[in-house]
């Protein structure tokens, strides 16, 4: 729990405005007691916010990055402010770090940011220009080696249904769709290449901090990479983020303001 102090503390000492709530992105429920009333109540009054309401995603998975924008947003709209993310995960003891068929080290990390209702502020940061979700139902076939192509079928379908909604949702702001640099999580290999050769004619286009490692931190990789990205990038750049957990598949397109 001390990273999760940590990270958010550091993330709002470049931030001014009112906190109005914090949603806690995490699909480590093993942990228990970590994530108990009494350690959240200590948490936001450590942050000096105990009276701002907090809710806890994890249905998305490794996906949670587009689940937590998605719900973000739709609170954003109706309520205004501000809200403090949190991603937060740890390898389960009891389970492997080297997942199947992936190129990355299952990794405990923390990563966390603040969504407003508005990109005006003092601070270099990314505006949300759209989101997709596609729901997915991998977990099927799981132990079934037969269903292996079945399962790379139903990838591709979402990845290519989800890349079509977001290319209409950014046409309709009458946005490029044509993104500058890909960010996906550190998982699967294949998935990667094929998902930056879709939306950019070329493998090339994918760029993320967090490969440079090996690690897989689960929901918070695309975080991480954004992060490591902002000190350099330009603005009016374009990018995409793409993130896939057993049950559904995620992009969303931001632009640097």
């Amino acid at each position: 729990m001390s990273l999760v102090y940590e990270a958010a503390e550091e993330t709002l000492k470049s931030y001014n405005s009112r906190i109005n709530r914090i949603l806690l992105a995490t699909q480590s429920h093993w942990l228990g007691t970590e994530f108990d009333a009494e350690k959240i109540d200590t948490l936001k009054r450590t942050l000096g916010i105990p009276n701002v309401s907090s809710a806890s995603v994890g249905l998305g998975f490794c996906d949670n990055f587009h689940t937590v924008i998605e719900i973000g947003a739709a609170l954003l709209a109706r309520d205004g402010g501000s809200i403090l993310v949190i991603h937060c995960d740890a390898c389960n003891p009891a389970e492997p770090r080297v997942l199947s068929g992936s190129a990355g080290i299952l990794s405990d990390g923390v990563a966390s940011y603040v969504l407003t209702a508005t990109e005006h502020g003092e601070s270099p940061r990314y505006a949300v220009m759209a989101t997709a979700l596609a729901a997915v139902s991998l977990l099927g076939v799981v132990g079934r080696p037969e269903a292996y192509e079945a399962d790379q079928v139903a990838e591709l379908a979402n990845l290519i249904y989800t890349i079509q909604n977001l290319r209409s949702a950014l046409a309709a702001r009458g946005c490029s769709s044509k993104p500058d640099f890909v960010i996906t999580s550190n998982y699967k290999p294949e998935v990667i290449e094929l998902f930056s050769t879709l939306v950019s004619d070329s493998k090339d286009a994918y760029n993320s901090h967090i490969a440079e490692s090996i690690g897989h931190v689960f929901s918070a990789d695309a975080a991480i990479s954004i992060a490591h990205r902002l000190p350099e990038s330009r603005v009016g750049e374009i990018g995409y983020i793409f993130s896939n957990g057993p049950l559904s598949v995620g992009l969303s397109a931001i632009r640097r303001v």
